[in-house]
């Protein structure tokens, strides 16, 4: 020990050699022979520096933490677990019951609360009268340089996935939902906010690609299925159930600000495909105010010629008053009541151009599925120069006749 008074304890180790421990154990195996401990246990050493025995911490709060059972032992300072190329790991899966979890890992919660279904649950609860704003639950940021390798590189701060298998198609099969977000019990409550950063650096390679406050987008098949996805909804929003107002989207810009373009909506379909595609489909009636805008420009035009004989055109339609077959036909919400227009099979004849295919996509109404149905459409405005220069003909007809009109009654007068 190399102590005047020599060892302090039974045996004691002095290696004089700083930082070495001085003891080392060589072949140990399990056929070593073994005595009972007194219980489940720990080797450590006190302030004198014996090594002692300490009870592992069984539920009385002398451990690191506590087993919901006070006193509890928190963490004092800010600790880590470096991983290294280890993976850290909560294995289990938690018990799909409002009563029953098991393995389930929850931060926020206090001992004893019902934690939601949900392996991994975050809990935000102030008890303080004003939260100060903003306030998450979670937060997750990606702050990483995103290579400029290819332009769909993406950089996330959040990814999920829900992907519940299936073994074949029925009336009732679950849905798998990647995110479900739900804003609740307020004046003001919004399920999903999406915004662009304000604050954003301005881009040094050049002019922004777009900016997006959010971005959803349909275009796969079913994932796990095997089956192909028969409708696909970019966003699909419901409202109802408020005694005022329900607004299924409701879009709204600033035309104060210096931005050339302001468009609160903006649809676009592509052209030059095999099958139809439109900019919008609106099942049942559409309102507006304001003025409704057609390109017109000769900028835009080629091929410009005067129109043929109007007249002749508009002779040959057959105006009808006709009611829309609903009961053949209750998921294409057709208009009610007595109805004034043309029969597209019979324009078709007269005016081909002004008549187009169109399909209503298959929907399901009060649990009945309906196929998809294809109809014929008209395209009533362009009727409109038809009918200016219908009128343009009669009354050049018509002044025409006014001229004869008046020469046959001056030769009346005349030799009479």
């Amino acid at each position: 020990s190399a102590n005047p008074i020599g060892p302090g304890n039974k045996l004691e180790i002095n290696t004089a050699i700083a930082n070495t421990s001085g003891l080392r154990f060589r072949q140990l195996t399990s056929l070593s022979p073994t005595v009972l401990n007194p219980g489940l246990g720990v080797l450590a050493l006190n302030n004198l520096g014996d090594v002692v025995y300490v009870t592992a911490p069984t539920g009385t709060g002398t451990g690191v933490g506590n087993y919901c059972i006070a006193p509890s032992n928190p963490l004092t300072g800010e600790f880590e677990v470096p991983l290294g190329t280890f993976k850290y790991r909560f294995t289990g899966q938690s018990i799909i019951t409002p009563v029953i979890q098991q393995d389930v890992v929850s931060v926020g919660y206090p001992c004893g609360a019902v934690l939601p279904v949900a392996k991994f649950s975050v809990l935000e609860q102030q008890t303080v009268t004003t939260v100060p704003d903003p306030n998450y639950a979670g937060h997750f940021k990606n702050a990483n340089i995103s290579a400029l390798t290819s332009p769909f590189n993406i950089t996330g701060g959040i990814f999920a996935e829900a992907r519940g298998l299936l073994t074949g198609p029925t009336p009732n099969s679950p849905i798998n939902i990647g995110g479900v977000f739900e804003g609740y019990g307020s004046w003001s409550n919004i399920g999903v906010f999406g915004r662009i950063n304000n604050l954003s650096l301005p881009n040094t390679f050049g002019p922004t690609r777009y900016n997006m406050g959010g971005a959803f987008i349909s275009d796969l098949a079913s994932a796990n299925s095997g089956f192909p996805a028969s409708i696909n909804y970019g966003v699909y929003a419901v409202a109802k159930n408020s005694p005022i107002s329900n607004f299924g989207v409701y879009a709204e810009v600033d035309a104060s600000s210096s931005t050339i373009l302001n468009y609160a909506i903006y649809g676009r379909a592509g052209t030059g495909g095999p099958f139809q595609a439109s900019a919008g489909y609106f099942d049942g009636d559409v309102f507006r105010t304001g003025t409704d805008n057609f390109t017109s420009d000769q900028i835009l035009k080629q091929n410009i010629n005067p129109m043929p004989n109007s007249l002749a055109i508009i002779n040959q339609l057959q105006p009808k008053t006709f009611n829309y077959n609903n009961a053949t036909y209750p998921q294409m919400n057709l208009p009610n009541g007595l109805q004034y227009g043309l029969i597209a099979q019979q324009v078709l004849t007269v005016l081909p151009a002004l008549v187009n295919n169109a399909v209503h996509p298959p929907t399901v109404v009060n649990g009945i599925s309906y196929p998809a149905q294809t109809f014929l459409t008209l395209e009533y405005q362009q009727l409109i120069p038809i009918l200016i220069k219908a009128v343009q003909q009669l009354s050049s007809q018509v002044n025409h006749q006014d001229s004869l009109i008046q020469i046959l009654t001056q030769n009346i007068n005349n030799c009479c």
